[in-house]
């Protein structure tokens, strides 16, 4: 069956807010609360991004009907190419649209002048299909994060936070960030999570504490390096040469 794949526009309301809605639901609840997708700022993000040609989105639809069957998103990273998300919808599923949607970004990206050097993504360990299908087609895994959850060391107690040590602010996107002595240290996600991209001290974590009380639900820290805290899941970085996927 031939599928009609479109490139999104960032003026194609009604397919943006169906796409935040599949991204919201298409991980594993064990990890889902953690994703930027969920917050409510994301929408303008996407929209943003798809207008400065950051990050294009490719839709797949059915001939017959136009219904969406699923999308990939991908990211230019310098002269590479970065696959964000391939998200099909249940009903679709094993019909071939994750291989005809890397042959269409190959065949998009490979007439434009600036040539192609790698292509990326990340995929989480637990993702087992995904992954072995990942390696089939000629991937490696090159790095790894750990996602830790860390909602065991800040519900802790401590003294008191000063009003100067912790503020909150939006960024151009709208996404609330969270500063440490007016230094970067966390995004918090729709009011209720906290997502460190290093590992913050137990003192700054009882101060956090402190100042969120009981309305933070989740925390949690992705990094390359092993710590000392529950896992909730691994994420591969892999690879491959974008020419390859001329032969897939």
């Amino acid at each position: 069956m031939n599928y009609n794949i479109q490139t999104l526009s960032a003026l194609n309301h009604e397919d943006i807010n169906a796409i935040c809605d599949l991204l919201k639901t298409a991980y594993q609840p064990a990890i889902s609360s953690y994703l930027l997708y969920n917050d409510k700022s994301y929408i303008n993000y996407l929209k943003s991004a798809i207008s400065n040609h950051i990050e294009i989105i490719y839709t797949a639809r059915k001939p017959d009907s136009n219904a969406l069957m699923g999308f990939a998103q991908i990211r230019y990273i310098g002269e590479n190419i970065h696959l964000n998300n391939i998200i099909i919808k249940e009903e679709f599923r094993g019909k071939g649209l994750a291989q005809l949607f890397l042959r269409h970004i190959w065949q998009t990206e490979n007439n434009k002048a600036v040539a192609k050097q790698l292509f990326t993504l990340d995929v989480f360990e637990n993702n087992h299909q995904a992954v072995n299908w990942y390696k089939r087609i000629g991937m490696e895994k090159t790095s790894e994060s750990y996602w830790y959850n860390l909602i065991r060391d800040f519900k802790t107690t401590g003294d008191k936070v000063t009003e100067q040590t912790i503020t909150l602010s939006a960024d151009h996107f709208g996404f609330t960030q969270v500063l440490y002595n007016e230094a970067k240290i966390a995004t918090l996600i729709n009011n209720q999570t906290l997502l460190f991209r290093s590992g913050p001290t137990a003192s700054v974590l009882v101060q956090l504490n402190r100042f969120f009380g009981d309305d933070t639900k989740h925390a949690m820290l992705i990094t390359g390096v092993e710590c000392n805290y529950p896992l909730i899941d691994k994420s591969f970085r892999m690879e491959m040469p974008f020419k390859k996927l001329n032969r897939i």
